[in-house]
């Protein structure tokens, strides 16, 4: 759904909108989404050249990070 623009399932889930997803949906033309299968689930890997696509992007995963405690890094790599 990511890879065609829509990113409606998180509103869904956490009833509201993320931060970043307005963004990400506006700048999606500039946003690659790959898929790899994994033996315990999988990885996307999104790649973007553009600096507000990126902000965006993080944006919208250190909130996913936060919501679903993960215990991921809120920082990228």
């Amino acid at each position: 759904m990511f890879a065609n623009g829509d990113f409606s399932i998180p509103m869904l889930v956490h009833d509201q909108t993320p931060p970043g997803a307005d963004e990400m949906k506006a700048r999606r033309d500039k946003m690659t989404f790959s898929f790899e299968s994994l033996p315990a689930g999988g990885r996307v890997a999104i790649k973007t050249t553009d600096g507000r696509a990126r902000e965006a992007l993080h944006e919208f995963l250190r909130f996913q990070i936060r919501e679903h405690k993960t215990g991921d890094p809120l920082q990228p790599k």
